[in-house]
């Protein structure tokens, strides 16, 4: 209660600890981070080469892209988006 702002950043899939705020304001923020990956009975061919038993437990690293996706045909003008171009009036 001493009105001090506390950030939260959570997405799904990455634990808390390995996210920072700036990957959402950068254009394209990463996270790396290492997982437990389990190895099910259907072994892919590069398992097989790497002599991976099954039914086992590895560790491998991933990568998470934020802002991969976001949609750029459109430009924020104050709060409304509007096509690029546009010069008009807005309708209210």
């Amino acid at each position: 209660k001493s009105g001090e702002i506390i950030i939260k950043n959570k997405c799904k899939g990455i634990k808390q600890e390995k996210l920072k705020s700036k990957f959402y304001y950068d254009e394209h923020g990463k996270a790396n981070m290492e997982i437990f990956k389990k190895i099910h009975s259907r072994l892919t061919k590069k398992e097989l080469e790497e002599n991976i038993n099954m039914y086992s437990i590895r560790i491998q690293n991933i990568s998470r892209e934020f802002n991969k996706n976001q949609y750029d045909g459109k430009m924020l003008n104050g709060n409304n988006y509007l096509p690029y171009g546009y010069n008009g009036k807005l309708l209210n």
